[in-house]
């Protein structure tokens, strides 16, 4: 292989170490491993020394869709799950939720005192705590500290997270933690953490950052999806054994880059994806169906709970059968595609090849039946006496064996609700009311990870009665014409019933082909019309507290403190000042905030047939796209195109918006997919006719390039006729900025409501409240000190 990838530049380091991890275990007694053995965490002790190619995991984490947990490219799809880390780590998952915020009052300070050298908690430490000790409870809580800071959960600093004595100061209850979904929730925090420097253009410079959370288990679980005999003519083969962890290898991944990786890419970041998929069924993470187990966890066979003898052999449970006959047919499968790969089906060599095959095979079916026994609390209690077994009344369909006579082994129930896309695909009003999902706690069986941007109250401006405009409904609730603002609750409105016959489609896609049409047709132009907006006295404390007066004071070469960060973009106190005080001019961060609001309020409101749906895009991938076509490289915003599609469905919105600020100016583009029109939004008259069409071509045609190369949409957007429509120009040199954001919310397509600079003044307090106190803001402005 070439040294291309090696020699790519590298956007992000990371503390996970296997290498280091194993040199950890290769110091540790007899009755040490024996202390890991017993608390379920053996599988640690056979890690495999590997490494993964960051170029390459940047590039699976670039098309990481966070809000739901899935890796989307093109037609390709993973939806990551608890079960994935399971099966990747082979750590044992329980049902309690693991808060590091609580407090456990047996974490005294003597407790703390070993892990600490001048006000920190170096990893090195905490290894040399584990020589020569040989007392369970305080060698497994130095252990665990340093398996999370190395393996599972790394953070971005060279020290253990002590937060984790929390729970780890009762050694018997280390496994009844669910590890598992914490572990996929802090990996999907850092993706998200990670896209939004790159999306933000924060990572332009040579200067790499620290990426927290077990990253290289994206790779290992894209490697495990690759269809690798797939019209490859190669002698190489990858062990698909779990634990995952422990039988991959470097040169697993120097094989995976050099066949995966698209060679056509002209991008200074490397590109992959070249190699199908296979179906999920073939790869080590094919989850149990719920219908196989019983209800409770660890349930026998009879009322006892203790062991018999059993003279007869005991059946096989229905749930292992399964398993059997499905790696029976992957073994066929297998067998048939070896010989097929040998010209001579008597030589030598095919010996070794069906050794491996059955070996492999084996080892993954023993895998997933080890994991259906481990899912069980009391798994030392699998056999049960010859008593009847109390069956779901629920499902009969899988009655239990009644027969008094032979014993049977009761598999353990687990919750198959691994898959965290339940979290995320309803599109109930009672799923998408977030209104009450942000009150909601988490459960004890709440698998998988939780959404980080919507499963909140997407309502950032429901505390204060606002007028409402009808484009704004959620984040930005501007206009006058509702009297209070619209939650999240997605309740049926403007829907126009279309009578049933049997000539006639009604099928989702046709009903919104019809919407789209009669949105098209309908008669928009109200020139009459002004924007009204209504301040209220919180709203101008707000603007008085962190705008007009310096709510934070900036202490000499050290950079303002970050202030906002929605959805992965954020913009620092200063900046936030700076672009929403009187006079100042909006910086690229703070629009790109507002975009995030804008799309919150457009992608969870009520469905209409007079509204258009509109999506904005933020200035930074803007930017990008205004280059020249011969230096323009879709690759550089594909993968950003494609997770925005992925939650907001480009293809079908009305209106799509590109601010961009050029030469200190502010303007907007607008992309009419229903009129076949793009639209040139100017509140100045400060760019020449000349600049005006060079910033459209290369925009536009750059878009429908990376659109078609996302496989998004294929239409001739450069065909469109472009308009310049006539829009309320500004009577100042610094409103710009608010003229785009008002033009983005109130352009219909065909005429902007009026506004002037008095209403301009009016929505930069109306901004700065709604995203300080935005429930998607991560940041809380009480924690800072008044200056």
């Amino acid at each position: 292989m070439d040294n291309l990838v090696e020699d790519g530049k590298v956007r992000l380091k990371h503390r996970f170490s296997a290498r280091r991890f194993i040199k950890v275990v290769s110091s540790l007694s007899d009755k040490q491993k024996g202390f890991v053995v017993a608390n379920g965490f053996g599988s640690l002790l056979h890690v495999a020394d590997f490494k993964v190619p960051v170029p390459f995991l940047e590039w699976i984490m670039d098309h990481m869709v966070v809000g739901v947990a899935e890796f989307i490219y093109k037609r390709k799809t993973i939806k990551l799950s608890r079960h994935m880390v399971f099966q990747v780590l082979g750590i044992p998952s329980g049902n309690i939720p693991i808060n590091l915020d609580a407090d456990d009052s047996r974490v005294t300070a003597d407790v703390i005192a070993p892990y600490m050298v001048h006000n920190k908690s170096p990893i090195k430490t905490a290894i040399d705590l584990l020589s020569g000790n040989e007392n369970e409870e305080s060698f497994m809580r130095s252990f665990m500290l340093v398996a999370l800071a190395t393996l599972i959960c790394p953070s971005t600093q060279n020290n253990v997270n002590l937060k984790y004595l929390n729970v780890l100061m009762d050694v018997s209850q280390i496994r009844q933690y669910d590890w598992a979904s914490h572990a996929l929730q802090y990996i999907v925090s850092e993706v998200k953490k990670f896209q939004g420097k790159v999306d933000s253009n924060h990572l332009n410079s040579d200067v790499s950052i620290y990426i927290g959370s077990c990253l290289p288990l994206l790779a290992i679980v894209y490697m495990d999806y690759l269809d690798l005999h797939h019209d490859l003519q190669n002698q190489y083969r990858i062990s698909y054994s779990v634990p995952r962890i422990c039988h991959v290898s470097k040169e697993d991944f120097k094989y995976v880059v050099d066949v995966d990786r698209d060679r056509s890419c002209r991008s200074r970041y490397e590109k992959f994806g070249v190699i199908p998929f296979r179906d999920k069924s073939s790869t080590p993470y094919v989850e149990p169906s719920d219908e196989q187990f019983p209800e409770s966890p660890g349930q026998l066979n009879g009322n006892s709970g203790h062991k018999k003898s059993v003279s007869a052999p005991a059946e096989v449970h229905s749930s292992i059968s399964t398993l059997v006959n499905k790696h029976s047919y992957l073994l066929c499968n297998e067998l048939s595609d070896e010989l097929a790969s040998f010209a001579h089906p008597m030589s030598s060599a095919i010996s070794e090849r069906m050794s491996s095959v059955f070996s492999n095979r084996l080892s993954m079916m023993s895998s997933e039946i080890l994991t259906l026994v481990l899912a069980s609390t009391e798994s030392s209690n699998i056999i049960s006496d010859g008593a009847n077994v109390q069956c779901d009344a629920v499902d009969q369909n899988h009655a239990c064996n009644k027969d008094p006579n032979p014993s049977t082994v009761s598999m353990p129930a687990v919750d198959p609700d691994y898959n965290v896309q339940s979290d995320f695909d309803g599109n109930s009003a009672d799923e998408l009311n977030v209104a009450s999902s942000i009150q909601r706690t988490p459960t004890a069986v709440d698998d998988g990870v939780r959404n980080l941007n919507d499963n909140q109250d997407s309502s950032c401006f429901q505390h204060t009665p606002v007028d409402v405009g009808p484009g704004l409904g959620i984040a930005m609730s501007y206009a006058s014409e509702l009297p209070n603002p619209v939650h999240c609750s997605l309740t049926p409105a403007d829907v126009e019933e279309v009578p049933l016959s049997p000539k006639v489609k009604t099928g989702p896609s046709t009903i919104e082909k019809k919407k789209r049409k009669r949105r098209a047709a309908i008669s928009l132009d109200k020139d009459d019309e002004s924007v009204k907006l209504k301040i209220t006295d919180e709203m101008e404390d707000y603007y008085i507290k962190y705008v007009r007066c310096q709510y934070i004071a900036p202490i000499p070469n050290v950079e303002s403190p970050d202030f906002v960060v929605i959805g992965g973009f954020h913009s620092s106190y200063e900046r936030f000042r700076d672009s929403l005080r009187p006079r100042g001019h909006v910086f690229d961060d703070v629009m790109a905030l507002f975009v995030q609001l804008f799309n919150i309020d457009h992608k969870h409101a009520p469905d209409s047939r007079i509204e258009p749906k509109k999506i904005a895009f933020s200035p930074f991938l803007t930017s990008k796209l205004f280059c020249t076509p011969e230096n323009y490289v879709p690759e550089s915003t594909e993968a950003e195109l494609t997770r925005i599609n992925a939650e907001l469905n480009v293809a079908k919105a009305d209106l799509l918006f590109f601010p961009i600020s050029v030469n200190d100016h502010w303007v907007v583009i607008c992309i009419d997919m229903l009129a076949e029109k793009i639209n040139f939004l100017n509140s100045a008259k400060c760019l020449s006719p000349n600049v005006q069409d060079e910033l459209i071509n290369y925009v536009v045609r750059n878009f429908q390039r990376t659109c078609a190369m996302a496989e998004i949409f294929d239409r001739d957007l450069n065909s469109y006729g472009r308009i310049f429509p006539a829009v309320p120009y500004q009577s100042t040199t610094f409103d710009c900025g608010i003229y785009v954001m008002l033009f983005m919310l109130y352009f219909n397509g065909r005429t902007v409501k009026n506004f002037d600079s008095v209403v301009a003044s009016m929505f930069r307090r109306m901004v700065a409240y709604r995203l300080i106190t935005c429930p998607l803001n991560e940041i809380d402005p009480s924690s800072f000190s008044s200056n």
